[in-house]
């Protein structure tokens, strides 16, 4: 029965798990979109100056 109600836990669990990780990936994406243009601008702006 353990194996029952350790399948039955994990399921929610998954789903949570999935639902963050899907929300954790959007916030990477709008992270790294966020600061890539910042930390390519900085070596032009060095090269430049």
């Amino acid at each position: 029965m353990s194996s029952t109600q350790q399948l039955r836990k994990a399921q929610p669990q998954t789903a949570l798990t999935r639902s963050h990780s899907l929300a954790e990936q959007r916030m990477e994406l709008a992270r790294q979109q966020q600061t890539l243009p910042v930390v390519r601008a900085l070596p032009i702006d060095f090269g430049d100056r």
